[in-house]
């Protein structure tokens, strides 16, 4: 079960002079999930944490040693320009997790103006549209206009 989705269209940097940071704040959430998991915590950040992260090997995302190998465990992969750069995203996956928790993550070290669009199984559309500091989520909404 769970909800297929398909990437549309991508325009995501992350520069390599923030690829630490952005580790860093990725890594962080897994090492709070297991935190969590490990030491109680509420019994709902434990669901909720439980259920972010059933998809993801925990175990293999917390081993990695780049950015770009944690995305790789959330079934996305990086594109990388020459300069060493992020400059794109591709889903290998079929199934949605909760993939903004990552994404609010690291949210401070994409460049404005990256974002991610994907479609839904049922047709639903929206976009994860990051602004230098969060990450935003829009839905699209579709106007049928007379012909």
């Amino acid at each position: 079960m769970g909800y297929e989705i398909s990437l549309q269209n991508c325009e995501f940097t992350i520069k390599e002079k923030n690829l630490s940071k952005a580790f860093d704040a990725a890594h962080e959430i897994l090492s709070d999930a297991h935190k969590n998991e490990m030491h109680g915590g509420s019994w709902q950040n434990r669901k909720r944490l439980e259920w972010c992260y059933s998809w993801v090997d925990m175990e293999k995302a917390k081993a990695c040693k780049s950015l770009e190998g944690i995305l790789e465990e959330f079934g996305w992969d990086a594109i990388h320009d020459t300069e060493g750069n992020i400059c794109g995203l591709e889903f290998e996956d079929r199934k949605i997790g909760q993939e903004e928790v990552l994404f609010r993550a690291i949210a401070p070290y994409v460049e404005p103006g990256s974002f991610i669009e994907i479609l839904g199984e049922d047709g639903t559309r929206w976009r994860w549209v990051f602004d230098g500091s969060v990450l935003k989520e829009l839905q699209a909404t579709i106007v049928w206009k007379e012909a």
